[in-house]
């Protein structure tokens, strides 16, 4: 029998190996976590915020700024100057795609989204910092993982975040983009290539 280049045995006999039949369940789940422990904690961290924040989203419009925040997206409009051009641009786009309720309802999920992507980002930037420049570092997975969502739930249950997370406006938005570039300095910094 002939084997192919694509897909060797050998291959498909290593992978047998890793996850036997003969393993029960929770001993497949354990090699599992072990192997994606940050993915899986920061989808924690990501349910867990975006969770609590649909539980208190506004359902219908809230008066005052954030009218304007559902609003102008809408109609492709500007808001009062500066504008906040970026945010506009976005909850139109995101209120087209997401199809269930209201335009205000999907402009206030789009808040709590934007919310629970920079808990999990805070989450993601502390497990970094705490692992260091080097993969080998003297601290073990678990201890580099326990304090970073500890970090990215209570980034999530702060009052501020809370507050913009359940609601239509730019601030949030922001909050996102800001996170985001930390997170993507804290993951040039641990390359060590200054270019």
């Amino acid at each position: 029998m002939q084997q192919s280049r694509d897909f060797p045995l050998e291959r498909l006999y290593n992978c047998a190996v890793v996850y036997s039949w003969r393993m029960s369940f929770l001993q497949r789940l354990n090699i599992f976590t072990n192997k994606h422990l940050t993915a899986v904690l920061g989808l924690a961290v990501f349910i867990t915020a975006f969770g609590s924040y649909l539980s208190t989203l506004a359902p219908v419009q809230v008066p005052g700024d954030p009218s304007e925040y559902t609003f102008t997206p809408w109609i492709l409009g500007t808001r009062r100057p500066p504008g906040h051009g970026f945010s506009p641009l976005l909850a139109a786009r995101w209120q087209a795609l997401v199809p269930p309720g209201t335009v205000a309802y999907r402009t206030n999920l789009l808040a709590a989204a934007a919310g629970a992507t920079s808990a999990t980002l805070v989450f993601a930037i502390v497990q970094r910092l705490v692992m260091g420049r080097r993969t080998s570092s003297p601290v073990s997975k678990l201890e580099a993982h326990l304090p970073a969502a500890f970090a990215g739930l209570s980034f999530a249950a702060a009052t501020d975040v809370w507050q913009h997370s359940i609601h239509a406006n730019a601030h949030i938005i922001t909050l996102l983009l800001a996170t985001l570039g930390v997170f993507l300095l804290i993951e040039w910094w641990r390359t060590d290539n200054d270019r």
